[in-house]
């Protein structure tokens, strides 16, 4: 590490696939401005808790020196692997960027909200509710939010974003499940760009309310049915929607059709197509 000592970005570093011994040299790096580190907790071996304690370490004394943009992205075997306290996020100043991806259902932290300087938070969960999303909706600095949520039955409880949700100064928000949703009168008052993976019968009739997002200028949908009238259907409650909307908001929309069986490889694909997008939309800001 010693001869690495004027490297300002570093990325990629899968915390559970080094010795600790590397981790510790991480606070030479003094001249480090910009990290992006991967705890893969599907790697996590029994012993590995000094990898972290070790990582938390390094980060603290990398922060007294130039770093300044902290990216950290969690690949989660259970929902015990997010208290507070087997990770402390919440002491890193540097965070900006937050990416949690869990197969089960996880609790979101009460922490988050303590992250001031974090702008960017992806999650891709099994599941989320109201005060899940009021923790995120507090957290003070958030300008881009995506949510992905694997819960296979369409017919589960509708996700609805009201005002007291927050986001007060969220600009973008990124959004795919099978699950309807539902944007409440003057939520997310800031928010200017919107992108959908959803499923047409979940926004057949409403649009998903995009007519209540006051400062929206762009919306971008993919629909995904079985059904082409029910494709059209939808397509065409979003053009009216957008057509009677006070900003005239630029709308693009797209289809994909699943064939009866294909439904898993359909999700899979659902989730790729969500990352790409938001990596696309979050590196052009």
């Amino acid at each position: 590490m010693a001869r690495l000592q004027n490297l300002q970005e570093l990325e990629h570093v899968d915390v559970f696939s080094h010795s600790v011994s590397l981790l510790r040299e991480l606070d030479q790096l003094t001249n480090l401005k910009k990290l992006s580190i991967t705890l893969d907790y599907n790697k996590m071996e029994q012993g590995n808790q000094s990898h972290k304690e070790m990582l938390l370490s390094s980060l603290h004394q990398l922060e007294r020196h130039i770093l300044g943009d902290l990216s950290i992205k969690f690949e989660l075997a259970n929902e015990d692997n997010m208290s507070a306290d087997s990770w402390q996020c919440h002491c890193l100043g540097s965070l900006r960027d937050l990416n949690i991806h869990a197969e089960g259902i996880i609790k979101v932290p009460e922490w988050l909200t303590s992250l001031n300087n974090i702008s960017l938070l992806s999650l891709a969960v099994k599941d989320m509710d109201r005060n899940d999303l009021r923790v995120v909706g507090n957290i003070p600095n958030l300008l881009h939010f995506s949510l992905v949520l694997r819960d296979p039955d369409p017919e589960s409880s509708s996700v609805i974003i009201s005002r007291s949700h927050g986001f007060e100064k969220l600009k973008n928000f990124i959004f795919s499940s099978k699950r309807r949703l539902l944007f409440g009168y003057r939520s997310m008052p800031n928010v200017i760009d919107v992108t959908l993976f959803i499923y047409t019968r979940s926004c057949l009739r409403s649009a998903c309310g995009i007519r209540n997002l006051s400062n929206l200028e762009n919306i971008g949908v993919l629909l995904i049915g079985q059904d082409p009238s029910e494709v059209r259907a939808a397509g065409d409650a979003f053009k009216s929607a957008v057509s009677v909307h006070p900003n005239r908001p630029t709308l693009e929309i797209y289809s994909w059709a699943v064939i009866q069986g294909e439904e898993e490889e359909e999700e899979e694909e659902e989730e790729r197509r969500t990352r790409r997008c938001i990596s696309r939309d979050w590196d052009d800001n």
